[in-house]
């Protein structure tokens, strides 16, 4: 399935009046987990990977560690958040507040001032 976590338009869900939202995807059983509001927990993250990044700066895949704002949906504000290099070259990002449904396969903004 191609729904995204967070999404609600084009969702066949007519149970009642309100918007549903995937909140996560179950593969094994073919099902998408759906909530009734967009503030619904299931649909907040403080920790998420980060599989592939690309970055605009040489070099800066070389740290370990650090802390950036991040921005996981475009009109959400930046994010306090440290991130962690695995050595498979994941990322692990743990934001200081949790952010709105970040997705699989979704970029994730990183900023560190101008940069």
């Amino acid at each position: 399935s191609s729904d995204l976590i967070g999404q609600r338009k084009g969702l066949a869900v007519h149970t009642d009046r309100r918007a549903w939202y995937v909140a996560a995807k179950d593969r094994k059983q073919n099902a998408l987990i759906m909530v009734p509001d967009a503030h619904h927990p299931l649909l907040t993250r403080s920790v998420f990977c980060v599989e592939a990044m690309h970055w605009l700066e040489e070099g800066a895949d070389e740290r370990a560690s650090f802390e950036a704002e991040v921005m996981v949906r475009y009109r959400q504000a930046p994010v306090a958040a440290m991130l962690t290099r695995f050595q498979d070259g994941r990322y692990e990002v743990r934001t200081a507040e949790p952010v709105w449904a970040p997705a699989p396969g979704q970029s994730v903004a990183v900023y560190q001032g101008e940069r």
